[in-house]
């Protein structure tokens, strides 16, 4: 976990990050949660893993923020302080066994 969770910063504010976040799946859902948390400062662009099985320009979007994409779920999980599936309800079982 990044140790600046839970610190105070400079302006008195608290800065709260999570560390690495793996999103499986690159849809609307994931672009909404990574943006907020980017924007938010919850997290770091380079500690964000978005993982999307068949969209290159979905995967181009979330690079263009800075975050490591790819299609091999496998790849993109190990290290991450949470994985979140942000897929179709009926995809969730072949997303978790592949990695």
């Amino acid at each position: 976990m990044d140790e600046s969770y839970g610190k105070q910063s400079a302006e008195g504010s608290e800065t709260r990050r999570l560390g690495s976040i793996t999103f499986i799946g690159a849809g609307s859902l994931a672009w909404s949660l990574v943006s907020g948390l980017l924007t938010r400062g919850t997290v770091a662009a380079e500690d964000v893993r978005v993982c999307n099985r068949s969209s290159d320009e979905r995967l181009a979007r979330f690079a263009g923020l800075g975050a490591r994409t790819g299609r091999v779920k496998a790849e993109l999980v190990p290290g991450a302080a949470v994985v979140l599936l942000a897929i179709k309800p009926q995809d969730a079982v072949t997303a978790v066994t592949e990695v």
